[in-house]
């Protein structure tokens, strides 16, 4: 798989929000990637097409993710747009948002997942 920008969807397909996030990112030249529950267990990396990930062998056949995560490997500055334009095409916020970095490329999608979902409340019991 070649390195380029993308973002990871979870809980997003087949969904009216997944429809108007794919419509905003293929508007922007992004890729967009719903990423399979049997793929849960392979590193980020590997999902965003970086290289010098091996792919897992196990696949996971636990359920789906209870909200939606949206995973991107992207700049700050092509977040920051997109984020924009999320907004000014009337998107639905996703409360779990990542961006891909050195320290979460290898990780898997249940490990990020239970950090952001950490991350989140604690931030939501900050700023209720």
């Amino acid at each position: 798989m070649k390195s380029s920008t993308c973002v990871l969807l979870y809980g997003l397909k087949d969904t009216p929000k997944g429809v108007k996030v794919k419509a905003v990112l293929k508007k922007m030249g992004i890729e967009a990637k719903d990423i399979p529950l049997e793929e849960y267990y392979q590193p980020i990396g590997l999902l965003a097409g970086i290289p010098g990930f091996q792919k897992e062998e196990r696949k996971y056949t636990g359920g789906g993710f209870p909200d939606e995560m949206m995973v991107m490997h992207l700049n700050s500055s092509q977040v920051d747009a997109l984020l924009a334009r999320f907004r000014q095409e009337g998107v639905e916020r996703i409360d779990l948002k990542a961006i891909i970095t050195e320290f979460n490329r290898s990780w898997n999608s249940l490990q990020l997942y239970l950090e952001l979902h950490k991350e989140h409340e604690t931030m939501t019991r900050r700023n209720p």
